[in-house]
């Protein structure tokens, strides 16, 4: 005997987040400053707080979770 009514597709969650740009240095994470697009603009907004990144290496980015990070790594060198 057939049954009557509607068929119900199957449903699918999908969950979009944002992925917000960090910045890792020495140890420390920093949110990418506002209006900011690219790690160049945002290195040169953080140098005047920390004189070493302006001179940093990027590497990156790599994406953990929702946030893309932006890895920055200073050489030291020694004088002498």
């Amino acid at each position: 005997m057939p049954t009557t009514g509607t068929i119900q597709p199957a449903r699918r969650g999908v969950t979009v987040e944002k992925i917000t740009d960090t910045i890792s240095y020495n140890g420390t994470t920093l949110p990418f400053p506002a209006g900011e697009t690219d790690i160049e603009q945002a290195k040169r907004f953080y140098a005047a707080r920390y004189p070493d990144i302006a001179t940093a290496t990027v590497s990156g980015p790599e994406v953990k979770g929702n946030k893309r990070v932006h890895t920055l790594t200073t050489v030291l060198g020694s004088k002498g």
